[in-house]
This record gives structure tokens, sequence and C-alpha cells, in this order.
């Protein structure tokens, strides 16, 4: 009877320990649950998808692989076959997405929001 108690209990522990190791972070799970919209324009939109983000502008769909880094972003221009990722700063503040220095606009933070 003891056994089987014990199984019960390092089969409840084990289950526990896999579902907490495959939660995403929440910043991760922010990025991908939307479509972004830059908040000036509203022309152009990022989307992320697993390791891809997508941005949409006005004649150009560029795919980028990106890594979350905790207050940056790492881009690579998924179409080209040149490997420079580059870094990008970035947050969540307020339901909106802030990226620095982002498709060549040097100094300066283009702010996204949610597409509704």
């Amino acid at each position: 009877m003891i056994l089987f108690e014990f199984k019960k209990f390092a089969i409840l522990i084990l289950s526990i320990v896999l579902l907490s190791s495959c939660k995403k972070d929440s910043t991760t799970i922010s990025l991908e649950s939307k479509m972004w919209v830059e908040s000036n324009g509203r022309t152009d939109t990022i989307a992320f998808s697993n390791d891809l983000m997508i941005l949409n502008r006005p004649k150009t769909k560029i795919p980028y692989l990106y890594r979350d880094l905790i207050d940056s972003v790492e881009l690579q221009n998924a179409l080209s076959s040149f490997f420079n990722p580059k870094k990008y700063g970035y947050k969540i503040e307020n339901n909106k997405l802030y990226i620095t220095d982002f498709y060549n606009q040097t100094n300066s933070t283009l702010v996204f929001e949610p597409l509704k």
C-alpha cells in the first residue's frame, strides 16, 4: 500500500516538474499572442511565431529569425545567406512594444501596439 501511494506521489511531482518546465516566459507569450502595428504610420506590422518574426511594410514582407534576450532581441534576416544577427533594444510596457534603432531608424524608438 505504501509503495502504491509513493508511486502516485512520484507521478504527481514528475507531472508538475514537466509542466512547469514547458512554460514560456511572459514576454514571449505577449509577443507571440498578437500582431503588432507601428503606432505612428500604422502601415508597418510585425508578427512573431516560434523563432520567426515577420515585418510587413507596404510592398515588402521580411522574415527575420529572432532570439529573445532579456532587454533586447537579436534579429537575422532569414533570406540572407550571410549570418550576422543584430541586437535591438526592446521592452513591453503598457501593452506597447518599443524597439530601438530598428529598420534604419538610428537613435529612435519605434512604438508598436496590438492590432485590433
